[in-house]
């Protein structure tokens, strides 16, 4: 049977595989999703190379992913099978927000967790409208949820999250998977006549829908993007990842800095800081989006042969006094330590002491963790000045005018 809204499933096919594509930069041999829907994660890692199995509530959906040559079964997330601390990472995609007992769930990923756990839940604000619309559409979804037999969702903050765990994770990175998908009004029609079909939309609720599906006529509406939690075990921190044959580690040659091209955009997209470091440093995807949107910004790829293992960029704005500006800079996890991004960093000073500049601004984030012992070891200094909660650190350049570091 052919589906009502094939770029609804389209969109959540591509949220699975971003998701997919965050898990794996985590270094898992193992993974564990409790709550595995139709295995699409589970599918989208296998793929990956990864060694991982799937637990479902539903018996319908259990068998189909089990037909379908997953490691699927059927099993309650409250009551796991597996022993204490036995698995990397344990995954809970739209798991607590409607599970009769989230502590209990979240307690036994906790328990059989061996590095973290990785909390997804959907996030219906991204790109709508409206507060309104926000709100009609959850309830939306509880509506029809509630008319398939299933629980309603109850959304979680990140603080709500963590109180369910039985200890405190010592480490928390969020990241928002936000994928842009308009929704077509024939797909609205179709959510809409679905809950109108099983009786349970009210009449108001069925105006908000018409005014909805005027504005995804307009091409204002994106459907929900995902909002994913990593609760990391404190004893458990890692700033190595596992040891296995990638591309990236047998990388030899000259380290270089080349401007992308759209060819290389993938490479560049597949390049992790350290799970450790990725609260202090911006995906790539979105800052190669905020490069081609900003007029001065200059950004390259960190290569060392032909492997791409970096990324650097610098806000050249004329009117700023604290051009150039290092805005982004992150070297690959499995890269650093060899003194990549020493020379990387050696190249771009090098560059803009070449077209007259005195100095490079950068800014940190304070905390464990921070880049500050790195920058200060490259001759960054303290400003003593703080902008947007970031400590702005001054790097004199004029002596490398002509040079090579």
């Amino acid at each position: 049977m052919a589906s009502t809204t094939p770029v609804l499933d389209a969109h959540r096919l591509r949220l699975v595989r971003a998701l997919a594509d965050f898990v794996h930069t985590l270094g898992p041999r193992e993974v564990l999703e409790v709550g595995c829907g139709d295995g699409a994660l589970v599918r989208s890692l296998r793929a990956k190379g990864r060694n991982v199995r799937g637990v479902e509530l539903d018996e319908d959906l259990a068998r189909s992913c089990a037909e379908g040559g997953l490691d699927v079964v059927r099993g309650d997330g409250a009551s796991l099978e597996d022993g204490d601390r036995s698995i990397d990472v344990v995954v809970l995609r739209d798991v607590l927000s409607c599970a009769e007992d989230p502590a209990a769930v979240a307690a036994e990923a906790w328990r059989v967790a061996r590095r973290c756990v990785v909390i997804v839940e959907p996030e219906y604000a991204a790109g709508l409208p409206s507060q309104a619309m926000m709100e009609w559409l959850d309830a939306l979804v509880d509506e029809l949820r509630f008319s398939s037999g299933q629980p309603a969702l109850h959304a979680l903050t990140a603080g709500e999250i963590l109180d369910l765990f039985p200890d405190r994770p010592g480490v928390v990175e969020t990241r928002g998977f936000g994928i842009l998908t308009s929704a077509p009004p024939d797909e609205i029609d179709a959510i809409v006549a679905r809950a109108a079909g099983a009786g349970t939309a009210s009449e108001v609720q069925l105006a908000q829908a018409a005014a909805l599906r005027e504005d995804a006529g307009r091409g204002d509406i994106t459907y929900p993007g995902s909002r994913v939690l990593v609760a990391f075990r404190p004893d458990a921190i890692r700033d190595d990842v596992e040891d296995e044959p990638d591309p990236v580690e047998t990388a030899e040659g000259e380290v270089t800095l080349r401007e992308i091209a759209l060819d290389d955009a993938a490479g560049v997209f597949r390049i992790h800081p350290r799970p450790s470091q990725q609260r202090f440093v911006a995906p790539n995807v979105i800052s190669l989006a905020q490069a081609a949107l900003t007029p001065h910004a200059w950004f390259r790829g960190v290569y060392v042969g032909d492997t791409a293992v970096g990324f650097v960029m610098v806000s050249t704005d004329p009117d700023d006094a604290e051009s150039p500006y290092l805005w982004r800079f992150m070297i690959d996890a499995r890269h650093q330590g060899r003194g990549v991004g020493r020379r990387a960093l050696n190249l771009v000073c090098e560059h803009f002491a070449a077209q007259g500049a005195e100095h490079l601004h950068a800014s940190i984030t304070e905390g464990p963790g921070s880049p500050r012992p790195f920058y200060e070891s490259l001759g960054f200094v303290d400003t003593g000045r703080v902008e947007d909660g970031e400590t702005v650190l001054r790097r004199d350049i004029t002596v490398l005018s002509g040079q090579n570091a």
